[in-house]
């Protein structure tokens, strides 16, 4: 574990330094100092912080002082501490059951998790049916379906690429709502009354190509999975969905009592 010692120079000489005439106590403007770099991804994921004494030489504190941030950035769940080594970032991993129907913007997007997800639609377009994907949805090239295809980015990082066919027959005007702010499986629910019934999935681990590598933000060759799902309504079926997801951010696990 290291951390990049040239971004760490250059941001504490000139961008950040504490306010010594701020009524705002010191240890909170270093957490804060230390929040943005993590954020900004200076202090990189899994990854060393500098020590007590490097931090206290930079901003011209005593190591208590330091030692009360690090307290701080531990107690927001960003920071954690392993003994012979230091102050670690917090890595984002998430933990999804194979056990449960999972949706991205229900579980991120309406604050149900400590971590921030947020989506964004990269291109939407109405379109013939593929031959691949209308075999699968049991139409045939002649059908419009809409293609979706969205990033979802946990913490400001892409985690997941999606891509969406939806029936057109099934979903008149879809793009008419409100994409960009609202579940995909919100809108098929409430604004259509096509309740979700049941899903199959079929996951699949691979390495990432270079389109892949380009959207996630990641080296060619990465570990990814690729995740193909088929979903219903009752029998009808109402979206078959292809999700490449980062193998750095995501465990798949499986429960049994």
């Amino acid at each position: 574990m290291c951390y990049n010692t040239k971004e760490f120079k250059k941001v504490g000489s000139f961008m950040e330094k504490i306010d010594k005439n701020s009524n705002i106590p010191y240890y909170l403007q270093i957490k804060e100092i230390i929040k943005k770099r993590i954020k900004r991804n200076i202090y990189q994921r899994e990854t060393l912080i500098p020590s007590e004494n490097e931090l206290s030489k930079e901003f011209g504190v005593t190591r208590a002082t330091v030692r009360n941030a690090l307290k701080e950035l531990q107690s927001e769940h960003l920071i954690y501490t392993e003994k012979g080594k230091g102050s670690i970032v917090k890595g984002t991993r998430i933990k999804q059951s194979l056990m449960e129907f999972y949706s991205f913007g229900r579980r991120f997007e309406q604050n149900s998790e400590d971590l921030e997800g947020i989506s964004h639609i990269l291109s939407s377009k109405e379109m013939k049916c593929p031959e691949d994907v209308s075999n699968i949805l049991k139409l045939n090239n002649k059908n419009k379906v809409y293609e979706i295809m969205k990033v979802r980015c946990i913490e400001d990082e892409p985690v997941i690429v999606e891509i969406s066919y939806i029936p057109k027959e099934i979903f008149p005007d879809l793009f008419d709502n409100d994409m960009e702010h609202f579940s995909l499986y919100d809108i098929l629910e409430f604004r259509y009354k096509k309740r979700i019934t049941k899903s199959r999935e079929y996951i699949q681990p691979m390495v990432s190509g270079i389109k892949e590598s380009e959207l996630l933000n990641i080296e060619k060759g990465s570990p990814i999975f690729l995740v193909e799902r088929i979903t219903y309504s009752n029998n009808e079926i109402i979206e078959y969905r292809k999700s490449i997801i980062r193998g750095d951010k995501y465990v798949f696990y499986t429960e049994f009592s």
